[in-house]
């Protein structure tokens, strides 16, 4: 008996080595390979502790009912969590699959047991999220138009899966710690004599009775029956997630073992026997788990693991593919691992992910096809693209371009590689024919407002199509939104904002405020802003109701400005959402240019100062733990610093001004990539955070006395230096004259003690010369400013 459990441990500890092993690759890492090792652990402890079930001590009949029954709710609880978090990091992607994905999910027909077992799945997984404290979305109720990005990004940590399982294992052990403390419920060895055969044997006893060993075997047979309502699937899932006919295996086993064992087991006499088919009993579940899960699990790893996967989602399509259902099917299966990966922390992964998918809609023929092509696909891949297959692609690469910004936005490479992807699905839109066919053009709509905005730091050249100075790309994409939406409401405001703030970066600040007036009338931020956070990443069109006051003051209208920024900051920010700093930041960087070209009446910086940290900081502080990093963070130190020193009048030295000192000169870093990106984001937009920092550097230079020449020096040359870079980052054509103001201003402000305390300035500092680092990160991409589609 002994030599059997130790043959079974052997092999149980080699799959548990296994899924170890191999817990990087990325077929185990969509296994959820913590819960599937302790899983796995528990089955071991478990099949060790039947050497108890022989009655060979007083120990022996103490330990075993604890050990074995506390193993099999650990093993029970760590498959119930980690089906609950596939669910939950899996279900709401599904949505993304598709119209006819989003259907299946919301659909209540089906037969009576289908209905309740969907019904069933939704209260357990609800029921579970509450103990976690977690609030989801019912992906069997929300729409698609209500599904927000930030639902498929949701994550589950670690740590809430480990707690989960303690809280589903918590009523067992609590069970055993009371098995084990009261007297009377402790089992203890006795010899019982069987009169007709006149043979004694041992057996464990319990003065108290039976009933705990049966409550502790109902708890620990619950967790494997809530697993498999968990794991009924939704329509629609990648079919490597769908596992409950791995479970059916296991029950069907495991009855016929039951079945066989227990009628012997009530007859046997003699200890060991009796060991041996409770053993039976007792294992045939978590053996026969071990063994369907574990090595399916560990198949795919030896399929090659990366994104192999996807073929084998996608094996019943036949192929490659772009045609119709099969297509929807892989980008489908492709945008669920995706969102997975993305929400386990493995964008690298999900990247790979899209990539093989898109790989796999080209046909057999365009591979070897390397002329006229348009990223991924030729053109005469595009022109045979059915609407579901054009769907299908537009959807992968918005969501890789999506992956690319979040894996650090302000990065110029993955700024470079999520442009092209955006401007490549912008342009297959365009010439394929079938995009006429398309009802739900909002697939589209991301990549224009992505585009527009990371052109800002260049990383796009303006294409010679007329003059330079006209902004075209901007231009041609704030057109072509306008046209693409011009039927539903809140697209079409957002397309308007877009192309109202093109207006007034032109210096043509009528039309810019004419487009801001439609955007006011269909703007309504308690209702619209989450939706535009979620979908945008900021909410722009409060951005743009603030920026109107930007566009008046340029056009000489300063009360006009004051009542704007009176309305953002009484009506606006108030009604704003809160789950975003970004937003909030963008239309602090209005005001800052509004107040600051109007010179700062009335103490408004100290006011914005409040509510800069009220609005931004304290936002960011709030959801940090949900967005990480924001590009704003880059702010929070110089521009409260600028804010303080812009409200004192007297230059004067104050408490904290050598530690601010010590900050511009060795701690902020004017050459961050990061910094560098934001700040051209911003000073193409209205106001300049290096020119900021540069009157930052001249304030405190005006307050040093005369005895401090190095430090006033250090200070002018690093003010000098932000300067240039603000001229260098505006971008041709752009006639935003607050920021030009404001740059040569403190260009003079600095001069003056550069001329005083002997300080060399370059007189062409305001160059508009692109740098050869920014040159390095040039893409041209003038063959996708083709005409779009009818």
């Amino acid at each position: 008996f002994a030599i059997l459990l130790a043959v079974l441990v052997f092999f149980q500890g080699r799959v548990l080595y296994a899924v170890i092993q191999n817990r990087h690759k990325t077929s185990m890492l969509l296994a959820q390979p913590f819960a599937l090792a302790l899983f796995l652990f528990s089955g071991i402890v478990t099949t060790a502790s039947c050497y108890l079930l022989i009655p060979s001590s007083d120990v022996s009949c103490i330990l075993r009912n604890p050990l074995l029954l506390s193993s099999l709710s650990l093993s029970g609880s760590a498959l119930l969590a980690r089906a609950w978090r596939i669910e939950v990091l899996l279900a709401p992607s599904v949505l993304m699959g598709g119209a006819s994905a989003i259907q299946a999910a919301t659909s209540s027909g089906g037969t009576n047991i289908e209905v309740w077992s969907r019904k069933a799945k939704q209260t357990l997984v609800a029921a579970l999220d509450r103990l976690v404290g977690c609030r989801r979305q019912s992906s069997f109720k929300t729409r698609s138009s209500q599904i927000a990005p930030g639902a498929l990004r949701r994550t589950v940590s670690l740590s809430t899966l480990v707690w989960l399982i303690a809280m589903l294992c918590m009523p067992q052990l609590l069970l055993q710690v009371l098995n084990l403390a009261v007297e009377p419920l402790r089992e203890v060895r006795s010899v019982l004599s069987d009169d007709r055969f006149g043979i004694s044997r041992y057996e464990c006893e319990r003065p108290a009775g039976a009933w705990v060993t049966w409550i502790g075997a109902i708890l620990a047979m619950c967790p494997y029956g809530a697993t498999m309502i968990v794991c009924i699937p939704t329509e629609g899932m990648p079919c490597i997630f769908v596992e409950i006919a791995l479970f059916y295996r296991s029950v069907l086993i495991s009855a016929i073992v039951a079945s066989v064992s227990f009628p012997g087991y009530l007859m046997s006499v003699t200890p060991d026997a009796r060991a041996f088919l409770l053993s039976a009993i007792v294992l045939c579940a978590p053996l026969s788990l071990c063994w369907f899960v574990g090595r399916a699990k560990l198949d795919l790893v030896r399929m090659g693991g990366g994104t192999d996967i996807l073929r084998e989602v996608t094996r019943d399509t036949g192929g490659n593919s772009h045609q119709g259902r099969e297509c929807e099917k892989i980008a489908s299966d492709a945008l669920s691992m995706g969102a997975m990966f993305t929400s386990m922390g493995s964008k690298e992964k999900a990247l790979d992910v899209y990539d093989e998918a898109l790989s796999r809609l080209r046909s057999e023929d365009s591979v070897r096809e390397d002329r006229d092509r348009t990223g991924h696909f030729t053109k005469r891949e595009i022109d045979s693209f059915s609407p579901e297959a054009l769907e299908g692609v537009i959807k992968l690469l918005v969501q890789k371009g999506k992956t690319l910004s979040n894996i650090n936005f302000l990065d110029l490479d993955y700024h470079r590689r999520a442009t092209v992807t955006f401007m490549e699905a912008i342009d297959i839109f365009g010439r394929a024919p079938a995009a006429r066919k398309i009802k739900d053009r909002s697939i589209i709509y991301p990549c224009y407002s992505a585009v527009y905005v990371m052109n800002k730091t260049r990383i796009l050249e303006d294409v010679h199509m007329g003059d330079r100075d006209e902004l075209v790309l901007e231009r041609k994409l704030a057109e072509r939104f306008v046209r693409a939406s011009n039927l539903e409401s809140l697209s079409y405001a957002r397309a308007l904002a877009m192309q109202s703030e093109v207006m007034g970066r032109l210096g043509k600040y009528k039309l810019a405020l004419e487009a801001i007036d439609v955007i006011d009338m269909l703007y309504a931020p308690e209702e619209h802003s989450e939706f535009l956070v979620q979908a945008y990443s900021s909410d722009k069109l409060a951005q743009a109701i603030s920026l109107a006051a930007v566009w008046k003051l340029s056009d000489g209208d300063e009360d006009g400005a004051k009542e704007t920024c009176s309305y953002v900051v009484d009506q606006l920010l108030p009604k704003m959402f809160d789950g975003g700093a970004n937003s909030y930041s963008h239309v602090f960087m209005s005001l800052f240019a509004t107040y600051n070209g109007l010179n700062w009446p009335d103490g408004k910086a100290l006011s914005l100062l409040e509510l800069f940290e009220q609005y931004v900081i304290g936002t960011f502080e709030k959801t940090k733990a949900k967005d990480g990093r924001s590009p704003c963070q880059h702010l929070f130190k110089p521009a409260p610093m600028w804010l303080r020193l812009c409200a004192e009048q007297e230059c004067l030295p104050y408490n904290g001004m050598d530690e601010d000192i010590c900050w511009v000169l060795n701690d902020f870093e004017p050459e961050n990539k990061s910094w560098d990106a934001l700040d051209m984001i911003y000073t193409n937009t209205c106001w300049s955070p290096n020119t900021s920092v540069a009157e930052i550097c001249w304030r405190l230079a005006w307050r040093l006395d005369a005895g401090s020449e190095e430090r006033k020096k250090q200070l002018v040359e690093r003010g000098l230096l932000l300067v240039k870079k603000c001229a260098q980052n505006i971008k041709c054509g752009n006639k935003i004259s607050l920021v030009h103001d404001h740059n040569a201003a403190v260009f003079k402000k600095l001069r003056v003690i550069a001329d005083h305390i002997g300080v060399d300035v370059a007189d062409d500092y305001h160059g508009n010369e692109v740098t050869g680092r920014l040159h390095t990160s040039t893409v041209q991409l003038s063959k996708y400013l083709i005409p779009e589609a009818d």
